[in-house]
């Protein structure tokens, strides 16, 4: 499996869009963070930003993955993706989602026309068009919606979305609170579990409130049937943080 393929599995479950102000507005502060991400034998490293867009009262969230060390000898690719949206009325609206392979060409792209009430979705250059209600979300909304929730002191619950020209739904569950350890410091966290509606994989995500509830870690598990239990299969954690509005602090230079 190519580095790209499980990056984007960590990027599309997790998508840590965070650094949600905490005045009366609730609106995105920018902030770029780096995380390492392990699967296995291999390891990468994931960068994510959060800016304004071009349009007035839009946001672009964008996450580049790459191999990191040794695994770039075994590992080939990179994952890019990226979605461009809006808040109305506390709501997230996702505008336009796109997602590149490791040579630019597009594997998935969700247009949202919130006024026609439908979504031109492609995907692997099969073209379909999706009814959308408020409230859907493209993959890398999805987090985005349940970081605003926890700012707004709300309990995330269900998320629906469009991936893969199909309309899924994700149910978060509270696991427990516990600190957690980064390069970037450590913090309290509020974990949470997220899985999606009949798949066997599932993601303990931990939100740090003194980071407005960035998600410093991710671990993803697969259900083993036959073992009967969930099976630690990668796992994403903080490495650095430039955020105005956070308090983690960047770790000293390494050499990868």
């Amino acid at each position: 499996m190519k580095i790209s393929r499980i990056c984007l599995a960590m990027i599309l479950a997790i998508a840590p869009a965070s650094g949600f102000a905490s005045d009366e507005t609730h609106l995105p502060v920018p902030f770029s963070a780096d995380f390492d991400v392990d699967f296995g034998a291999a390891n990468g490293l994931m960068k994510l930003e959060l800016k304004p867009a071009e349009a007035a009262g839009t946001f672009e969230y964008v996450s580049h993955t790459r191999a990191r060390g040794i695994a770039r000898m075994f590992f080939k690719g990179e994952a890019n993706g990226s979605t461009r949206f809006r808040i109305v009325d506390d709501v997230i609206q996702p505008l336009l989602f796109h997602l590149v392979d490791n040579k630019g060409r597009t594997q998935e792209r969700i247009l949202f026309d919130w006024k026609n009430g439908v979504a031109d979705s492609e995907f692997e250059s099969t073209p379909i068009e999706i009814d959308i209600e408020p409230g859907m979300l493209d993959a890398l909304t999805i987090d985005l919606t349940a970081i605003l929730q926890l700012n707004l002191s709300a309990t995330p619950g269900t998320a629906t979305y469009i991936a893969e020209n199909k309309v899924k739904t994700y149910e978060y569950m509270f696991v427990e609170k516990r600190k957690v350890e980064t390069k970037a410091g450590e913090f309290e966290c509020v974990m949470y579990k997220r899985r999606r509606i009949g798949s066997r994989r599932s993601y303990n995500i931990c939100y740090a409130p003194d980071l407005l509830h960035l998600p410093v870690l991710m671990e993803q598990y697969r259900f083993n049937k036959k073992r009967e239990k969930d099976e630690l299969k990668a796992r994403m954690t903080l490495r650095s943080i430039d955020c105005a509005s956070c308090q983690a602090v960047s770790p000293d230079s390494e050499a990868d």
